[in-house]
């Protein structure tokens, strides 16, 4: 399977505002019509000093950019969401296939702003790109269960999010959302 680059470009301002521009013109809007949403205990980031880890369970495919409309500009802003590398990697074989996932990593990647993050093995390089981008004042959204949930019951987390919470020495801040796996749920391949 191939293996993705980090592409730091997609941190670059004129990216980042175009963006936001789409997601607060587009994707925002998206969510709006399935969803009916409520958030609580956004209070608790205001004065919040970035960069911080962002947690939260998942159950599909609209987690992240219900979880990111859910947080304050400042820091939705300036966030990267690490995304599960191997999701993306389809046997040559499958063409059609491996050209609609191709098409949803070049779309979340420039328009979500995601990173791959292995699930089982190889993460020294990817926890220390996700120490970086903290280190650039960049929050990181990470979703720890490692693949969705069918049923929307939290699942146990994957290896890896407790080691880079203790070494990374940044705030976490937990998300739980609900009714999201009611709208588009996730599977697997």
């Amino acid at each position: 399977a191939k293996k993705r680059i980090f592409r730091t470009w997609l941190l670059w301002p004129p990216i980042q505002m175009a963006r936001m521009a789409y997601n607060l013109l587009v994707t925002d809007n998206l969510i709006r019509i399935f969803c009916w949403r409520k958030v609580t205990g956004a209070e608790n980031l205001k004065g919040f000093n970035e960069p911080a880890i962002f947690i939260s369970n998942h159950v599909g495919y609209f987690d992240a950019p219900n979880v990111l409309m859910s947080l304050p500009l400042r820091i939705r802003g300036k966030k990267a969401v690490a995304a599960w590398q191997e999701y993306f990697d389809i046997p040559k074989n499958k063409i059609l296939k491996k050209l609609l996932y191709q098409f949803y990593y070049e779309y979340a990647s420039l328009l979500v702003n995601i990173f791959p993050f292995p699930k089982k093995k190889g993460f020294k390089r990817h926890i220390e790109y996700a120490g970086e981008l903290l280190d650039k004042g960049w929050n990181i959204l990470f979703f720890p269960e490692g693949e969705h949930s069918k049923t929307g019951k939290l699942q146990p987390f994957r290896a890896g999010i407790g080691w880079l919470a203790k070494e990374m020495k940044c705030p976490i801040v937990p998300i739980k959302h609900h009714g999201m796996e009611k709208i588009m749920a996730g599977d697997e391949h």
